[in-house]
């Protein structure tokens, strides 16, 4: 099997590079592979490409292009023949998962979890591998020890990568209460996003310990409490804030859920926020029609401020988050991710990070630099409680109700066994 890969050459394997990037997205489904999991790149290269439109739509392009490679390259048998491998093998991995949580169940060992834990992902990477030379090469019988010795190496280095110390912490990290966090301030649909009513109503019900809002520069270089970039759906007015004076976007009335609020500054609702004792996590929404001076203008308006009631700021620009950090060392400042296949960003306190890519190994990295990371925006209970197993430091949802009944029925139900089945969780919204 070794020789025939070795046969194919270059032009050989780089013909099966399109199959490759189609089978990723299933792949991620039948085998969880902490090796891929690890193969990250740098934060600022992903929102770099992720920003640029003709890169976007160059992305869409190549996998489309592929995907029509692969129809046409691969007859009806090798199709059927690769789609066989994939769900035996990943059956396969599965079932050694399903053993692995049915071994731990009760008051099983810390010991025996965690060599559970290794043996399915070595089960995982072998069942990836196998499927992979299985589409490339004929398995053929192997014989005598020099044909083994490979096998025994792909194992032992595969132990190497499964063995990561936040495999350890995932299991044995005592789980604590996570900051809960109102996404734009509301509690199900109690209001209009971003109001100070709202503010006001899931302060009473809820006690998040922070209300996430998100903040727009004016025309007049002022900051109003607004989300969109166009308010034709919030207001019925077809303009952008950056398009509007501070008095004229402060006239509007937002409509939402059967509730009206007019559009506030971030004075007033910085004002109504210290009225009432409420942390903020205050988004800076840019965009490319924001003035030179925005940063340090909010920040010397709003830093002192911000630093004394125990506030944050986070952004999606990662440029923002890194000037915004060098000109106030003191102010915490997040950077908001919407993926997070990279390295925890480094010019940042921590991150917010899209909860459906967030992993414990992340979560795990980050911390390891002190970091903080939550894990936005995240609305269903199974969701919840992987973010709550993962050691996410805080958790950003528009159910913080829901949220907070999850934090005591995770905690006093806190066993490896579910620690477990977390683990193999791929999809958190299906409880």
């Amino acid at each position: 099997c070794r020789q025939q890969v070795v046969n194919l050459g270059w032009r050989g394997a780089l013909a099966w590079v399109p199959l490759l990037i189609v089978a990723m997205p299933i792949a991620t489904l039948l085998f969880w592979t902490p090796l891929l999991v690890n193969i990250k790149a740098d934060a600022f290269i992903l929102d770099y490409l992720t920003r640029r439109p003709s890169l976007m739509i160059g992305g869409v392009l190549v996998y489309a292009a592929c995907l029509f490679i692969v129809v046409r390259w691969l007859s009806w048998g090798r199709v059927k023949r690769a789609l066989g491998l994939a769900l035996w093998w990943g059956a396969w991995s599965w079932l050694v998962n399903g053993l692995v949580v049915l071994v731990n169940h009760g008051n099983a060992p810390t010991w025996l979890a965690l060599s559970g834990l290794l043996i399915a992902q070595v089960a995982a990477e072998l069942a990836l591998s196998a499927t992979a030379l299985g589409l490339v090469a004929t398995p053929q019988k192997a014989s005598g020890y020099h044909q083994w010795r490979p096998w025994w190496l792909l194992i032992l280095v595969m132990f190497v990568f499964a063995a990561m110390p936040s495999d350890w912490t995932y299991l044995t990290t005592k789980l604590a209460a996570p900051l809960t966090v109102a996404h734009r301030g509301v509690d199900g649909q109690n209001g209009v996003p971003n109001s100070i009513a709202v503010l006001k109503k899931t302060h009473r019900a809820a006690h998040p310990d922070f209300v996430e809002m998100d903040v727009h520069e004016t025309a007049d270089h002022q900051f109003v409490v607004v989300h969109d970039e166009n308010l034709k759906q919030l207001t019925g007015v077809d303009k952008a804030p950056h398009q509007l004076t501070l008095k004229q976007l402060t006239k509007l009335v937002a409509k939402q859920d059967g509730y009206r609020a007019k559009l506030v500054s971030f004075d007033d609702y910085l004002a109504a926020a210290e009225q009432n004792h409420q942390r903020l996590i205050v988004e800076l929404k840019a965009t490319p029609h924001d003035s030179k001076g925005l940063l340090a203008r909010f920040n010397q308006r709003y830093g002192a401020r911000l630093i004394k009631d125990g506030d944050m700021v986070h952004s999606l620009d990662y440029a923002y988050v890194a000037k915004l950090h060098r000109l106030n060392p003191k102010l915490t400042v997040l950077y908001c991710m919407a993926y997070n296949f990279t390295n925890p960003a480094r010019e940042a306190d921590g991150v917010t990070a899209e909860y459906s890519t967030l992993n414990h190994r992340f979560i795990d990295a980050a911390h390891q630099g002190h970091q903080l990371v939550m894990a936005w925006t995240v609305n269903n209970a199974g969701a919840m409680k992987q973010a709550l197993f993962d050691h996410a430091d805080g958790v950003i949802t528009d159910r913080v109700s829901t949220l907070n009944k999850v934090i005591k029925e995770v905690r006093t139900n806190d066993t490896l066994e579910s620690r477990l089945v977390n683990y193999f969780n791929p999809l958190p919204n299906l409880e």
